[in-house]
């Protein structure tokens, strides 16, 4: 019996502290960039995330990265949400079809993100904040 091959992108996100979904109506503007942020970075790597279709199984990984005085605050679950959304609802933030296509991918959706891990940790001296994500498929 052969095992499955398995296939994986690890996409950095680095330059910009993660912000929470949970942001107060003036923190908003943070929110927004921060989705942005990690669209511009997914966005060119498109082509690497495949082969996958509609009922593709993903497991994602996220390691959010602090300075020091940041890292007890947000909380981890907090941190999640608008990753995704960024991933796979790119236009939610803006008000527009939240059903458009992912940034990774035409097929995917995050219904199919079946296995998440999640970390954060204080960033070393001269590293940049932000989150280092590795999505998984078979």
């Amino acid at each position: 019996m052969t095992q499955p091959s398995t296939h994986s992108l690890f996409l950095p996100v680095r330059g910009m502290a993660p912000v929470p979904n949970n942001v107060e109506p003036k923190t908003q503007v943070r929110l927004d960039n921060w989705r942005r942020f990690i669209v511009q970075k997914a966005r060119p790597r498109k082509g690497e995330f495949q082969p996958v279709t509609r009922s593709t199984l993903l497991t994602i990984e996220m390691i959010f990265v602090f300075l020091q005085g940041n890292v007890t605050r947000p909380d981890l679950d907090n941190l999640v949400k608008p990753v995704l959304d960024a991933l796979f609802k790119p236009h939610a933030s803006r008000g527009e079809n939240p059903d458009r296509a992912s940034v990774l991918s035409d097929e995917v959706k995050d219904a199919q993100v079946f296995v998440l891990h999640l970390r954060k940790r204080v960033a070393s001296p001269m590293e940049q904040e932000g989150v280092d994500i590795t999505i998984s498929w078979e």
